[in-house]
């Protein structure tokens, strides 16, 4: 006699019923990325929010002497690229409370804390291009002239800096929002925070 492994089936149950049992079990397990952005999320959302507050303080406070910083210099001398930064930095603040929002969400496997990380990564895509046209309009000229005419090595190291960090940012900045987009929308991530706990899925699918 041969002994069959794995669930039998119930031949009076419904063909539907039949089927479903050879399914695994749902799972309860929070998926990797939700764990992984969750605590990232709150981390980078907690920084953002002690950091960015004290450079807007700074900022209006209008302390920063001529020379010491291009950029501030170049805010000094074009009131809208002043109140771009001003602008932005309160926006950033707001967006940062959703992101630690998100993060909470995450780790506590609610709802809400997938709809916030996807609201935040997009708002962080959207602000990349926003950030790289602003430095082309309001910092490439001036930084470049200064890197032209540069004789101390804390000129050169200014105008340097400003520069890569302009062309830098449009390659690093999009990584990890792209990231967050990208998992926060997996078929089995979008299952777990709606409610809907998947059915057993792949070593892929874990994270």
């Amino acid at each position: 006699m041969s002994m069959e492994s794995g669930p039998r089936d119930n031949p009076f149950a419904p063909p539907r019923a039949r089927a479903e049992s050879w399914r695994p079990a749902a799972t309860n397990v929070r998926p990797t990325s939700g764990t992984v952005f969750g605590v990232l999320n709150i981390i980078f959302g907690a920084l953002t929010l002690v950091f960015v507050p004290i450079g807007l303080a700074v900022l209006l406070a209008g302390n920063t002497p001529k020379g010491a910083n291009p950029v501030t210099d170049v805010m000094a001398e074009n009131p809208t690229y002043f109140a771009i930064n001003v602008t932005s930095s309160a926006v950033a603040i707001v967006a940062h409370v959703v992101l630690l929002a998100s993060g909470i969400g995450l780790l506590q496997g609610r709802p809400y804390g997938r709809t916030l990380a996807i609201g935040f990564a997009w708002y962080a895509l959207v602000m990349v291009v926003v950030n790289f046209v602003v430095f082309l309009t309001f910092l490439y000229r001036p930084l470049s002239d200064l890197y032209a005419k540069a004789v101390t090595p804390a000129d050169i190291g200014a105008a340097l800096g400003g520069l890569i960090g302009g062309f830098a940012g449009p390659l690093i900045y999009p990584i990890f929002p792209g990231l967050m987009l990208y998992f926060m929308t997996r078929p089995h991530v979008v299952a777990y925070y709606s409610g809907r706990k998947p059915y057993g899925h792949d070593t892929l699918d874990a994270f």
